[in-house]
């Protein structure tokens, strides 16, 4: 649940890796060589190299990046045994700094990031030690095996579908049918999910199958039958809108699908699993989810689980604050998130608010500081992310702002110097000193999560330069006082910067984790 760098009319495109780039010979990109027995993924070769290979577990780092190191070291070792073993799973690694392109094409804002490629189809490695070659091991060669597998026994498949509750199924008395092969080979394009397939008559009949095909059975519903043109992208899309129940808790199970699935727009309910309202409210979620069926899905979310944490991170909320509801729409970033007007949650009071989310009635919900009395009065303007667009759109002088967040050490002494800069700057008739805390505001701006930063606003094009220099008070001295043109001081101007345009494209950001 992350978004591009955006200012809602201002936008700033900008990467690391402009920051880092280096000038290299003039080499053929396009073909496909290695290192270490690694292949070296670039911008010219990397659809090459997945359609090449069946299985290529890849990482995309960058330069400068001190998570990335002990992954290359892994990913070495894994390479070795892969070969030793014959293996036809191959490791790749793309280094972002130089291939900018497949920034936007394959990754978001986390680096590093590790995906899986099998067949083609793109999966998130997430749930395995990254830096342990054995772990990667088990876990590639696991999701490399097919993802579908026959049922002997009616014993057999009623293990499967208990284990799985929701389980896609399919039935053909012909091992080469047609439409069988082509469900082996959706399964292949899906991650934690189980497939099984029969030609047992005696299993037909324990689940009352009378005609070949493909089904999803269900433990707590009725068995669903496909009834489509029998491509792989409408089978995979039937199968992802009916191996969910009405209302999934959010968890390994069903993360992917809950994504896959067509429906955008996402009623959440964050609750402690061991809250005592907990079977409750979830009633009062199912009872609602049925009047919205293909038009919203109803989420739970655990607060007290690892998984939890990046929800409650986005929506601003701990667990002393549940449980709470909240709608987000997943259409496009910036996602948007929508908070109701009423604290006890009932049936009738959550399909209003559903309805109404329906019907546009709902203003987007933004967390927004309240501002002092006396915030434009300050040698260093206190902004909140209510006016920053009209504050900078508004300005005729140069405008530098700190990004900051009190709880890091890095942002605290930032804002000493700021404040000092304020102070040696509070009569210059052409600069404005302002700071935004980016944990009282709603500021999701990727690159801006690493903070502090300091962007510089011209007064007439409102042009910015990002600045990624020493943060010493001389050194930003020089920044401020050169008006953002002194090179020595280390900041980066951007020719890719756009501002005052609205609804652009933009490339998702890479997050360093440091």
């Amino acid at each position: 649940l992350l978004t591009a760098m955006k200012f809602s009319s201002f936008i700033i495109i900008f990467t690391f890796a402009q920051l880092y780039k280096t000038s290299s010979a003039s080499v053929d990109k396009s073909e496909i060589t290695e290192r270490d027995n690694i292949l070296v993924a670039t911008d010219a070769n990397f659809d090459k190299i997945i359609n090449t290979y069946d299985f290529v577990l890849t990482a995309f780092t960058m330069d400068r990046c001190g998570q990335c190191e002990p992954i290359h070291e892994a990913f070495v070792k894994l390479a070795r045994i892969l070969k030793e073993r014959s293996s036809p799973i191959r490791v790749a690694e793309a280094n972002i700094t130089e291939e900018e392109e497949l920034t936007g094409k394959h990754i978001k804002r986390i680096i590093p990031t590790l995906k899986f490629y099998k067949k083609r189809h793109e999966f998130m490695v997430y749930d395995v030690e990254k830096t342990n070659p054995w772990k990667l091991l088990e876990w590639v060669e696991n999701k490399a095996a097919p993802a579908a597998f026959e049922i002997f026994t009616v014993l057999q498949a009623n293990s499967h579908v208990d284990e799985n509750e929701i389980a896609p199924f399919a039935f053909f008395k012909d091992e080469n049918a047609n439409e069988l092969a082509v469900f082996k080979e959706v399964a292949d394009t899906f991650d934690n999910v189980k497939f099984a397939y029969t030609f047992n008559p005696d299993v037909y009949k324990a689940y009352k199958i009378q005609k070949d095909g493909i089904y999803v059975i269900k433990v707590a519903d009725d068995t669903e039958m496909y009834k489509g043109n029998g491509t792989i992208e409408d089978i995979r899309s039937w199968i992802v809108m009916n191996s969910l129940p009405l209302v999934p808790t959010y968890g390994a199970k069903y993360s992917n699908l809950i994504y896959e699935s067509p429906l955008k727009s996402h009623v959440y309910l964050m609750i402690r699993g061991d809250d005592e309202d907990y079977d409750d409210l979830k009633i009062i979620m199912q009872k609602a989810a049925v009047h919205f069926k293909n038009k919203l899905m109803f989420v739970i979310i655990d607060g007290s689980t690892a998984d939890a944490h990046s929800y409650l991170d986005f929506f601003r909320l701990d667990q002393a604050n549940l449980p709470e509801i909240r709608i987000c729409n997943l259409t496009e970033e910036p996602f948007v998130k929508y908070k109701p007007d009423f604290e006890i949650i009932t049936t009738d009071k959550l399909k209003q608010f559903a309805s109404d989310y329906l019907d546009g009635k709902l203003k987007p919900h933004i967390a927004s500081q309240e501002l002092p009395d006396d915030w434009n009065n300050k040698t260093v303007r206190v902004l909140s992310i209510a006016i920053f667009d009209d504050y900078i759109k508004n300005s005729t002088t140069y405008l530098a702002i700190c990004m900051h967040k009190p709880s890091n050490d890095e942002s605290k002494t930032m804002m000493k110097h700021w404040q000092k800069l304020g102070e040696l700057f509070k009569n210059a008739t052409d600069l404005v000193l302002a700071s935004l805390d980016c944990e009282a505001n709603e500021v999701e701006f990727g690159v801006f999560d690493i903070t502090p930063t300091v962007v510089m606003f011209e007064p007439v094009k409102k042009a910015a330069s990002i600045y990624s220099g020493n943060k010493t008070f001389e050194d930003l001295r020089l920044f401020l006082d050169s008006r953002g043109l002194n090179s020595s001081s280390g900041y980066a101007e951007t020719d890719d910067v756009v501002n005052g345009v609205q609804d652009s494209e933009l490339p998702e950001m890479p997050h360093v984790e440091l």
